[in-house]
């Protein structure tokens, strides 16, 4: 049995499989959860969709910059199959992978010089590690648009120029720094210097950090920057009621200059950059993520899950009032209203699977008869890397992990039959977590 403080953690740490010392003192259990700010022009519907989101809930107003902070709250990951597994191991609690979502009040023309909610929002963003660019794609009367029309088109320009000259100035600040390192002889600093110019040349020339032609290895100068552009950023078509299943005529418009502006980006960095090969995608919203050289995929999607589309980053359709709706039902009515509208779930929870895939996050399981838990880690973790996150002492003492795929686990029924058909598997400090893994940790310390 568990000795000292860790009986705790016998929700989690099972005794079969979790060995420790009687000293061990395990505190903290802990979760990777990373930042999605919200942002957009001012009267878009951002605070709608964080309040469809989030059990926190903040004021929606029809006047614009009415709010004088960011709003924060935790948002549950949908994951049908955490749910399920309680139908093969019967538990007393569920508990969900989590998101981090900020609420940044609205931008205008000029925020990077304090217009609007001025430069202060700008710093909210540049904390966050992925952004949801909510657009306006409905007409109302009763609801004005700060620019005199609905253009969505014109919405994400604006934005982005704004983020665009914050990151310049940051650019430009640095180039200064390494050029007086440069004068010293530093050879890394001219690199950067080399690396940095590629960047300002990209961004005077009204495009974003991330589809700078710049390779993986040479990213490095800019990561202490936190460029805006260099975020992966999805977008959020927010439109009336009866286009939540097709969409409009806004969407249509925003899909096709998002589309054009992949295709121009990845023309012009075919031949690559200074900093080395090309590897753009998604210049308008600065959605490509620049890996290995590789363009991103780009998405679209109404009612259903993001389809692939060819370029262009991941376009999402909701209508915010009627998500809202949705949000304030109680369970038991949420299925025939959504059924009325032709929505086969919520379009925000699509929302939350898109937010957490952009951030390059995935869940693993434990369960037990106390608890079934989904645990967020970052594509691409080692077993110790994934046990680390449960608690840092999990990865110090790794010995090894049992390993039971999720589709192995409910199709067979049991633990028990997973052994006896060969399907749980004993993995070491090599192996690399997949999605929806359900591991039980050996350790000792």
């Amino acid at each position: 049995m568990f000795t000292g403080n860790v009986a705790q953690f016998a929700p989690l740490l099972s005794e079969k499989r979790y060995l420790c010392s009687s000293n061990n003192n395990l505190k903290n259990i802990q979760n990777m959860s990373l930042k999605c700010g919200i942002i957009g022009i001012a009267n878009v519907g951002k605070s709608t969709l964080f309040n469809c989101m989030s059990n926190t809930k903040v004021e929606t107003t029809s006047f614009a910059f009415t709010s004088n902070k960011s709003n924060i709250g935790i948002v549950d990951v949908p994951d049908p199959r955490l749910y399920n597994l309680e139908n093969f191991q019967a538990t007393e609690k569920i508990i969900p992978a989590t998101v981090e979502i900020v609420d940044i009040p609205g931008l205008a023309k000029g925020a990077n010089k304090g217009e609007g909610v001025g430069n202060q929002f700008l710093t909210d963003i540049r904390n966050t590690d992925a952004l949801i660019h909510v657009l306006r794609c409905f007409d109302d009367e009763n609801l004005p648009h700060i620019e005199g029309s609905v253009n969505p088109v014109r919405d994400i320009e604006t934005i982005n120029l704004e983020l665009q000259v914050k990151d310049l100035e940051s650019v430009e600040k640095k180039i200064i720094r390494l050029e007086k390192l440069a004068k010293v002889g530093d050879k890394d600093a001219k690199k950067g210097i080399e690396v940095l110019q590629v960047y300002k040349d990209h961004l005077e020339n009204f495009q974003n950090a991330s589809t700078a032609p710049v390779s993986e290895t040479d990213q490095k100068y800019i990561d202490d920057l936190f460029l805006l552009t260099a975020k992966p950023v999805m977008y959020v078509c927010n439109v009336d009621d009866a286009s939540a299943t097709t969409g409009n005529k806004y969407v249509d418009a925003v899909k096709a200059f998002l589309q054009s502006e992949a295709g121009n980006t990845s023309a012009e960095n075919a031949g690559g950059g200074a900093g080395g090969a090309g590897n753009a995608s998604g210049s308008a919203g600065g959605a490509g993520n620049t890996t290995s050289g590789k363009p991103t995929t780009g998405k679209s999607a109404t009612s259903g899950d993001p389809a692939t589309t060819d370029t262009g980053p991941e376009v999402l359709v909701l209508a915010g009032r009627l998500e809202e709706e949705i949000a304030e039902l109680d369970p038991e009515d949420r299925a025939d209203f959504l059924a009325d509208a032709g929505l086969a779930e919520p379009g925000v929870n699509k929302l939350i699977r898109s937010a957490y895939s952009m951030l390059n996050l995935m869940s693993f399981f434990t369960v037990g008869p106390k608890e079934n838990r989904a645990w967020t880690i970052k594509k691409g973790m080692t077993a110790p890397q994934a046990a680390g996150v449960i608690h840092s002492d999990l990865e110090r003492g790794f010995i090894r992990a049992e390993v039971m795929k999720y589709n192995d686990f409910i199709t067979l029924g049991s633990e028990q039959a997973c052994k006896v058909a060969g399907k749980l598997a004993v993995e070491g400090k090599n192996y690399v977590v997949g999605d929806g893994d359900i591991l039980h940790i050996r350790f000792n310390v």
